[in-house]
Order: C-alpha cells, then structure tokens, then sequence
C-alpha cells in the first residue's frame, strides 16, 4: 500500500537507509536509495536501470543538495527536517524538502517552488522548453495518480492542514457515495464502538504532525457488514515546515484480523488448559528466556510472573540443583535439542521436593526455531524409592558378600560335619557290630554258668539275684547294639521311596501290636483317619512313627487317671497333612520340651527306655521333608504333630 502511494505522488518521494560505519569505510555518511517513485527519478535524472545506488552516485547537484540535508539530520539526531533549498546553477528555482525519520529509515519528500510564482506572466515569459517538459510530465504524473487511486482496490484519501478530507477514491463508494465521506463524515460509516477512538488518534495525529495509523470496521453498503480496515496517513509539509495536506489509505485487514482473533483465541485456550493441566508448564523465546508459566507453577513455587518469568525460575530451584538446572538448560537451548534434568523445586510452605524437568525445542512453519516448551512434575515419592531402592541394593550387596563369606564358613564347617558323621555312622556301626560277638559270648557263658553251678549253689540267696542282674544288662546291651544298628540304617534311607500308604492299616496293626497294654492300662484310643486316608511316605518308617507315638503314650500316662489317647490326620494347607497323636499323661516341662528329640534323652526314668526313639522318629519324619513338634503341658499332657508333604 505504502509503496503505491509512493508510485502516484506529484512529489518526489525516496526511501533511503543510512550506511553502517563499516560500510562507510570512515568517509562522510552516506545513504542507500531503497526506493523512489516516478517523480523522484524526473526531478533527479536517476535512471531507470535496476540495482542498489547510494544517493551521492545520483547525476544531479540535487541529489547532492539532498544528501547535505539527510547528513544533518542524522549527524544533530533530528526526528524530522523542513527545508528550502535552491541550487548554485538554478537560484530562481526553490525546492521544498521534507525529511521524516522512520525506525532505521528516512523518508524524504520534494517538490519545486519556482521563485517566480508571484509572477506568473514574468514566468510565462521566460518558460524554457525544458520546463514545458517538466510540467508535462508532472501532469502526466498526476494522471497516473488519478488512474490508480481509481482501480486500487484500497480507499486512497486527502485531507487538508486541519484534517478533513478532501478527496476519496472512487473504492470508498464500496462503502457509500464518495460525496459523504467528505470532511469528517467518513465517520458515519464506521463501527459505533471503533468511532470515539479512531477520531481522538486521528486528531491528535493532525496537531501533532505526526504519522497516523489505526484500525476501524468499515460498514459494506451492500450487505450491512463490518469489515476491518488498517488506516495509514503523512503529513506533506510546506517549504515553512508546515502541514498542507494529508496523503492517506485504507487497506482492507479483515481476514488477517480473523486469523489474529484465531490465534489470541487458541493461544487463550493453550492457557486455559495448561492452567488445568496437573502439571507446570512453561515456554521460552530463542534467547532462553521463559516468557510463560501456567498456574500450577505459580501455585506450586508461589512465585509471580514478575519473579519467575525469564530466569527467575531458577530462583525456586534448590541451591546445590541451580547451576547444573541451568547448565543442562542453557545447553539444550543452545543445541535446539530436548533435554531433561532433576533437581529439588521449593514449594510455596518452603520445603523441597524432587521434581523432573523436560522439554523439547519449537520451531514454526519456516523452520525457525522458537525455544523450548516443557513440563516439570512433581516426582519426590518415586525419587525416595529410588533412592530407598539404591540403599536397599547397596545393602543387598554387602549382604551377599558377607553371605558368600559365610557359606564359605559353612562349607567348611559342613564338610567337617560330614567328616564328623562319616566317622560317627563308622564307629557306631563298627561298635555294633565288633560288640556282637562278644556280647553273644557272654550271653552263652552266663547260660553255661547256670547250667554247670550244682543245684545248692544255684539257689544260694546271692547267686541268682547277681545272674538275674547280668542277664538284664546282657539284654540292655544287646538291645542298645540293635538301636545302633537301626540308627546306622537311618541314616541311609535319605533316598527311601514313598508310596500311597493306607494309615488306618497301618494304625490297625500297630493297634493289635498294643492291644495287650491296652487292655491292661484300660487306655481309650479314638482314631480319625477320615481327612486323609492315605499318606504319602514310607510304609515300615510310618509304622515306625506311629508305634512309637503310641507306645510312649502308653507308657509315659498319668496314674490318677485311665489312659486317653487320639490319633487323627487331616489337611494343613496345599501341600502338608498333619498326623497328631494326643495324650493326657504325664507330659512335659517346657525346658524338657527342648531337648526332647535329641540322642539318648529320657525325661522320666520310672520307666524303661532307650531314649532313641524319639530320635529315630524326627530322622524319619525329616529325611521325608517332613517336620516334628510338640504342644506339652506338665501334669496334662502332650499333643505331637507330625507334618508330611502331600
């Protein structure tokens, strides 16, 4: 739009851009011409040819004339200069310029006053050819003015020194009829709620004389509807520096006003939902700077956007955490690359928690890069298992080192068991068996002895009871060597095969075995066999046990009471089932109750005992996977539980 007003104006228009000091290599400044409409090329013989042209190369002493002017006012740092100038070869010819500095630009304006306009038949008179040319030209100009401002699909406008429109292209009937746009009616067509604000900085635009620029909804006379329009305006000045005129367009915005309105809206979204998302995010620009922060940040740290925005994150990050945070950060940012980072966040109670910080470089649709968007969450009860977890693992270490110490110990302390056990099952089975043949000896000498001592000394007071005592110690010793040998057997039957065996079979046997005693004793056995019919395990080593259970219960019962002894079996879990046998005789003391399993142990000694028995069974019960205990009480009785696996 700007560079067509360019194109159309009577006057000569450029644009120039000051040269860097580098590029001026120290001389005087200098100006490169970005632009010049038609008028700018007529009035400083620049050539139609394309190409970059610093405003000295231009072949016109009025080039030279305006370079002096642009100089001075970049070397005083004036906003804008008014001017007239005449040149050395030309003095009746009066050039008003117009200088109006723009960011790093400068637009200059120039137009001819011939110093013989008060004079007009002088200056008729004295017309030369070339003039008659330049004024043609002129005309021409304005002719092209004319036709573009008519087919321009913008609104083209003037306005005279005090702001009133003068002059609207024909496109302002897209609107209404070009006669009431005049002055300020212009206004009329516009949106009630844009009126009041467009017409204060259009005012003040014309008191200031200043650059004008605004946006306003324009009404279509054909539909009713609103459309948006961005409104530009210069001042054209007087060689006096003053206002003459207003040179203006309106450009239709409408769709890019929609797209903005889109992109606020979705951007407005963006926040609404990082807002409600369960995590703190936040956005920087390229420079590294956080231009964003949703509210879980804010209500988590307790910071403010005046605090927290560009690095002032860094702030709630613990002390010992910052420098490596920002490092990691500054690094990514550099490299355009996704990082992630831990480090303790303070919340807004002041206490630090453990919290995980990604993100992951932005770019836009032309591929340039934006920054960095990312998350940080709130991961202090996963951090202390981690680190509980490495703790635990640290642990685990030692304690399998001191472990393979220990089994290596054991192995050794095993390897001397076994050498202890080997030389026990030698010397026990060496033991019964060396012993045999002179017990027998001695069991056949005492026999002979009785039967060659003469009747007299036979029934001597003393000689019997003494062959009475050796036969009993002869029997004792002989039934110690047969436990021997059976302990000796025991320990071979690791690899003992077991069977489905039927218990009530076997408790039926070992039942007729006792049924003397029992009648005798008038002891009452009740046996429950219906849970488990069956076991798996030994068939003689089972009759072993039970007997066993049974005879001790027998014999070690209470005399103030008749014998009552239970014998069931039933399920315990999955893979166990339990045979008890319980009894209300003597029972046992709980420092008995220690020793009980152990290798010639008896507890009561009122009666006869190997104290093997008990013994034999655990070994039993265990080299089948199984384990034996007792629940006992002095003067009550005892319950023994065996447990065998299925």
């Amino acid at each position: 739009m700007a560079q067509a007003l360019l194109e159309v104006s009577p006057s000569g228009l450029l644009i120039l851009r000051p040269l860097t000091e580098e590029a001026n290599k120290g001389e005087k400044l200098d100006f490169v011409v970005l632009h010049g409409n038609a008028a700018a090329h007529r009035l400083l013989h620049w050539p139609d040819a394309t190409g970059t042209i610093l405003l000295s190369e231009l072949p016109s002493a009025l080039a030279l004339a305006i370079l002096s002017s642009c100089q001075q006012l970049c070397e005083a740092g004036l906003p804008f200069l008014n001017d007239t100038i005449s040149l050395p070869d030309d003095s009746r010819t009066l050039w008003q310029l117009a200088i109006q500095r723009s960011e790093e630009m400068l637009v200059v304006s120039l137009a001819s006053a011939p110093t013989l306009e008060s004079q007009p038949e002088a200056a008729a008179a004295s017309t030369t050819p070339a003039q008659v040319r330049d004024l043609q030209r002129a005309e021409q100009s304005e002719a092209r003015f004319q036709r573009l401002a008519e087919t321009t699909p913008m609104v083209v406008w003037e306005a005279n020194a005090e702001g009133h429109t003068t002059y609207l292209s024909p496109h302002w009937e897209r609107f209404t009829s070009a006669d009431n746009g005049q002055g300020l009616g212009w206004k009329e067509y516009m949106h009630p709620d844009d009126q009041a604000a467009f017409l204060e900085a259009w005012l003040t635009a014309v008191r200031s004389a200043q650059p004008f620029q605004a946006e306003m909804r324009l009404r279509i006379a054909a539909t009713g509807e609103y459309r948006w329009h961005l409104d530009r305006a210069v001042p054209v000045f007087d060689a006096a520096g003053h206002v003459t005129q207003w040179v203006g367009a309106a450009i239709d915005i409408h769709e890019l006003k929609h797209l903005q309105q889109t992109l606020l809206e979705s951007e407005q979204y963006f926040r609404a939902m990082a807002d409600h998302v369960p995590a703190m995010i936040w956005v920087t620009n390229p420079q590294g700077h956080c231009t964003y922060l949703n509210q879980q940040w804010y209500a988590y740290t307790g910071q403010t956007e005046a605090q927290a925005l560009g690095i002032g994150w860094l702030e709630a990050v613990h002390p010992d955490d910052a420098p490596a945070a920002r490092a990691a950060f500054s690094e990514a940012n550099t490299q355009r690359i996704s990082f992630r980072v831990l480090y303790r966040l303070r919340r807004s109670n002041g206490r630090y928690r453990w919290a995980l910080d990604a993100g992951m470089p932005r770019f836009n649709a032309a591929g340039e890069y934006e920054g960095i968007v990312g998350t940080v969450l709130d991961i202090h009860e996963r951090q202390l298992a981690e680190q509980g977890l490495q703790r635990l693992a640290r642990q685990l270490r030692q304690s399998r080192d001191e472990a393979q110490t220990l089994n290596a110990e054991l192995r050794t302390i095993n390897a001397q068991l076994m050498r202890t056990n080997a030389d026990l099952d030698n010397f026990i089975y060496t033991a019964s068996h060396d012993l045999k043949a002179p017990i027998t000896n001695i069991d056949g000498l005492l026999d002979a002895l009785q039967h060659q001592l003469p009747p007299a000394a036979r029934e001597a007071d003393l000689v019997l009871p003494i062959i009475g005592m050796m036969q009993e110690a002869v029997e004792r010793f002989k039934k110690t060597i047969d436990h021997l040998t059976d302990i000796t057997k025991l320990q071979q039957e690791h690899a003992l095969q077991s069977e489905p065996v039927d218990v009530a079979a076997v408790v039926e046997d070992v039942r007729q075995d006792l049924l003397p005693i029992l009648r005798e004793t008038g002891a009452q056995l009740e046996i429950d066999l219906s849970a488990c019919p069956t076991l798996l395990f030994s068939v003689k080593n089972l009759r072993s046990i039970v007997y066993n259970l049974l005879s001790n219960a027998l014999k070690y019962r209470h005399p103030d009471r008749l014998p009552y002894i239970r014998l069931a079996c039933s399920p315990a879990g999955d893979n166990w089932q339990v045979l008890t046998v319980q009894d209300n005789g003597l029972g046992l003391a709980l420092a008995q109750q220690a020793h009980l399993f152990r290798m010639f142990q008896r507890m009561h000694d009122h009666v006869d005992g190997s104290g093997i028995g008990l013994y034999m069974v655990k070994k039993m019960v265990e080299n089948a996977g199984g384990t034996i205990g007792v629940e006992s009480e002095e003067g009550v009785g005892s319950i023994f539980s065996v447990y065998l696996p299925c």
